[in-house]
């Protein structure tokens, strides 16, 4: 082999290792990275930036737009939405939120006995247990100062989700059928 051919053989290979590291460390924002990448979420970052503010006198269902299921959520059934896995994030926007009074309503149905915690921007809001024979109906009221003005995360931690049976493989937890944020 020629000190030529070597030369070239190492230029290729040292291009391939750059390639491959940039693969492995992509210098993309957060949310491309989540959507297209690590693929752990639901709404790419287009979606994202199309989320209108929310109005805290408007009741939303489970495919309302304006609410994104960002993650941990199955795709939207006939009437309601389940959760899918053991947490679970919803992303909405306040405009304004003097205009905002500090309670959550949420109506759905719950698979069996489930502990939920609930999460405004990492603040725990409410922690309890909620059982299918109720259903889901929690008023859920918080410090309106744990809003943002932008986008703001609800999150649920669910740790008793778990796979119904039979074909389907979705760790459910609750189904949620409307939302409102006042």
């Amino acid at each position: 082999m020629t000190y030529a051919y070597r030369f070239i053989i190492s230029l290729i290979a040292a291009f391939y290792l750059f390639m491959l590291y940039l693969l492995l460390h992509p210098n993309v924002s957060d949310p491309y990275y989540r959507y297209y990448i690590a693929k752990d979420v639901s709404i790419n970052p287009k979606q994202l930036e199309k989320i209108e503010a929310i109005d805290p006198d408007k009741y939303y269902n489970h495919r309302n737009s304006d609410i994104g299921y960002y993650r941990g959520w199955s795709n939207p059934e006939s009437e309601h939405r389940w959760s899918d896995g053991k947490y679970a994030e919803i992303k909405f926007i306040v405009g304004e939120k003097s205009k905002f009074d500090g309670e959550i309503y949420i109506h759905g149905i719950v698979f069996d006995r489930q502990r939920i915690s609930v999460y405004l921007n990492n603040n725990e809001i409410y922690s309890g247990e909620v059982f299918e024979r109720e259903g889901l109906d929690l008023n859920i009221r918080f410090d309106k100062k744990l809003l943002v003005d932008g986008l703001n995360t609800l999150a649920f931690d669910l740790p008793d989700a778990r796979r119904p049976g039979g074909p389907d493989q979705r760790e459910l937890a609750i189904a949620l059928e409307e939302i409102a944020i006042r």
